[in-house]
């Protein structure tokens, strides 16, 4: 697991499947978004979604207000996906971006710094971009991620 703030980390799926990990870490709550981890007493919530397809704005906000509602309830979170380098980064970023008001990019080199093999899919970065309305951040992030020039959208 990648240690991200003191109340988020991103993880795999076998990672948040793991009760004694999850303890030792001292995670109260799951954010899972390739296969549901359910633990008695830790709050979860699995959203489906597929990697390398557009996220929709109703996962991507409900998987957000979960997260910030986590924080805000002081419980310390775990963002998890099936290799922890996608999805769970892209909902990551867009935490960070709502919580602390940086940019995605900013999000997204923090995320990096912490985690070298953070790589979200070309349509999740498209997807954030569509959410929050912002074609040049899109661009940005794509252009860093994935080394493209990317026309003007």
């Amino acid at each position: 697991m990648y240690f991200i703030r003191p109340w988020l980390y991103i993880g795999k799926v076998r990672e948040t499947g793991d009760h004694s990990l999850m303890s030792a870490y001292k995670i109260s709550a799951i954010l899972q978004l390739a296969y549901p981890a359910q633990h008695p007493d830790i709050k979860s919530l699995y959203i489906n979604v597929d990697d390398g397809v557009p996220l929709s704005s109703t996962a991507l906000q409900q998987g957000i207000q979960f997260a910030r509602e986590q924080k805000a309830n002081d419980c310390t979170l775990v963002i998890g996906c099936g290799a922890g380098i996608s999805r769970s980064v892209t909902f990551t970023m867009a935490v960070l971006h709502e919580e602390e008001g940086i940019s995605l990019l900013e999000a997204y080199e923090q995320i990096a710094a912490i985690h070298p093999e953070a790589r979200p899919h070309y349509e999740l970065i498209k997807s954030l971009g569509a959410y929050y309305n912002d074609h040049a951040s899109t661009k940005a992030l794509l252009s860093r991620i994935w080394l493209l020039d990317t026309p003007d959208e």
